[in-house]
């Protein structure tokens, strides 16, 4: 089974945020490849494997569907802005009980989402998911509900995208500790 971490970065100064977290990534975890999507091609000493993106729009858009192209089996993403503080081998671990993990959100930047108020908001800086077929049509959805959000309310923010799509998917959802939020 094939583990590792992928970054999305667009534009000089994202893709300088991710190389200088993958570069923590890698001291820790030597042992695990880095995947990075971006619209510039990668430094080569950190990253493995590099996935185009064309045309990017400078929304969220351009984080989840990359998503859904990583050359893992087991994937854990990291925002650019991430610092990882220990090796997290714990994360692909806890992959073999779920689908998907993520950390609850510090707060809720959702309006109107058709889900229960008691369904909490999740953090889309850090993932950890299985590349499977619940896992490929959950990011769809959350794509497709992202793009109704913009269109309709012009809201920018990919998270109540994210709730409802959870919440709607049949995806295994895990929640991890703040930690590593």
């Amino acid at each position: 089974m094939t583990r590792g971490f992928l970054y999305i970065a667009t534009g000089s100064r994202f893709i300088a945020e991710a190389c200088a977290s993958a570069g923590r990534v890698k001291e820790l975890m030597p042992g695990l490849p880095l995947a990075l999507a971006s619209n510039v091609g990668p430094e080569r000493s950190l990253f493995a494997q590099w996935i185009p993106i064309e045309n990017p729009r400078g929304t969220f858009a351009d984080k989840i569907a990359p998503l859904a192209k990583t050359p893992f089996e087991q994937t854990v993403f990291l925002d650019t802005d991430t610092y990882v503080c220990e090796p997290v081998p714990e994360l692909f671990e806890l992959l073999g009980h779920c689908d998907i993990a993520m950390a609850h959100a510090p707060m809720r930047v959702t309006g109107k989402v058709p889900v229960p108020q008691s369904f909490p908001e999740c953090n889309s800086g850090v993932i950890a998911y299985n590349m499977n077929e619940r896992t490929r049509h959950l990011f769809a959805m959350w794509e497709r509900f992202y793009a109704d959000q913009l269109a309709t309310t012009g809201q920018p923010d990919d998270q109540p995208a994210l709730r409802r799509a959870l919440w709607e998917s049949e995806a295994r959802l895990a929640i991890l500790g703040s930690s590593l939020n």
